[in-house]
């Protein structure tokens, strides 16, 4: 650290006996990376935009799924029963199908 502290003072010092006016090759190389960042600050910003993908939801809210009577009916249900209740619960099949496709469409 002393060699180096030593070298640098006769460098300064040989800097000022080679021009005794004050105006040294030092301050010009002290004030030279400072000039350069404040020209680098005083430029135009460059704006970009970014689009990143974010998750929404295509479907606000799922329909309500009806009771079937055919998932009511007990183990010893007689066939006749099953197909009655199949026969009754086509309909409200087909409406709550057709609101799954909607939302589905929604998604789409």
């Amino acid at each position: 650290m002393k060699l180096f502290l030593n070298k640098t003072r006769r460098w300064i010092s040989s800097e000022m006996a080679a021009n005794p006016h004050g105006c040294s090759l030092l301050r010009w190389r002290a004030t030279l990376p400072f000039a350069l960042l404040l020209a680098g600050c005083a430029t135009k910003p460059v704006t970009q935009e970014v689009k990143i993908p974010v998750y929404v939801p295509c479907v606000s809210a799922m329909p309500v799924k009806p009771t079937f009577e055919v998932l009511m009916l007990g183990s010893g249900a007689s066939d006749g029963e099953k197909v009655l209740a199949i026969a009754r619960d086509t309909p409200l099949h087909f409406r709550y199908e057709g609101m799954l496709e909607a939302a589905l469409a929604g998604c789409l």
